[in-house]
């Protein structure tokens, strides 16, 4: 049976609407998404950021009055101790502390006293099954003590995007069955009173931490809200600055 002039006609459409469909499937449209993505941004224009969060750096000026990096972590004690007098409800080192050293005490005793440190490490090469992300080896795990006289620990995993550009975070990572989450995730988790075990992983759709729902892409990241240039958002503190000025 011959097709009419009308059937004829929708081939051409049917096929592009395939071709579509399969490129879309396939993310060869990702790479401009993303792009479009960074413009929207640029777009939107810079947003507030809450003054209770800062950054502590180590410049330069650290570098040169402490010695080269990683310098004596006694000075990592002092630091704690110093955010905590001055009312820090949370202090997180994005750095893993993963080997011994001879000052370990000070920092785990201070980070005891303190109630209110976080230490971070890594997961060996995530790999994503089912819209979730899941690790069976950590690359990089925290020292026990560290650990243990911590208020919680974090990865520190980066997702990175096709064009080498980070947009986008792994707020959690299943290893042997059980969740573990993204440093920043970890911390608010304690903000917000919600306990590990309470937060509640839709993979590919959200995560709910006790009614606030985060959503989360088809791979399980979260996108980040960025609220303007590294520079010119949140508060930044030197670290040699805080120290020169609590040791006073």
């Amino acid at each position: 049976m011959s097709l009419g002039r009308k059937q004829l006609r929708l081939i051409p459409i049917v096929g592009i609407l395939l071709a579509t469909l399969w490129l879309s499937t396939s993310r060869a449209f990702e790479r401009y998404e993303l792009q479009t993505y960074d413009w929207r941004f640029h777009l939107r224009g810079d947003r507030t950021v809450s003054k209770d969060i800062v950054l502590v750096d180590i410049w330069d000026d650290t570098l040169q009055a402490l010695g080269r990096w990683p310098f004596d972590r006694q000075y990592h004690a002092v630091l704690i101790q110093a955010l905590k007098e001055y009312g820090a409800k949370a202090v997180v080192f994005d750095v893993e502390f993963v080997e011994p050293h001879e000052q370990d005490p000070k920092v785990i005793e201070a980070a005891r006293l303190a109630g209110n440190t976080y230490f971070a490490f890594g997961f060996s090469s995530p790999k994503l099954l089912s819209h979730r992300f899941v690790s069976t080896k950590i690359e990089s795990p925290v020292l026990p003590d560290y650990a243990a006289a911590s208020k919680g620990t974090g990865f520190v995993n980066i997702q990175v995007d096709l064009d080498g550009k980070r947009r986008r975070v792994m707020p959690v990572i299943e290893y042997f069955g059980k969740n573990y989450y993204q440093l920043s995730f970890r911390v608010l988790l304690d903000l917000l009173n919600v306990k590990p075990e309470e937060a509640v992983l839709e993979p590919g759709k959200y995560l709910d931490l006790k009614g606030l729902r985060v959503p989360l892409d088809e791979d399980g990241c979260y996108l980040i809200n960025f609220a303007g240039t590294w520079k010119e958002t949140f508060s930044h503190y030197s670290s040699v600055d805080i120290l020169a000025s609590y040791m006073q």
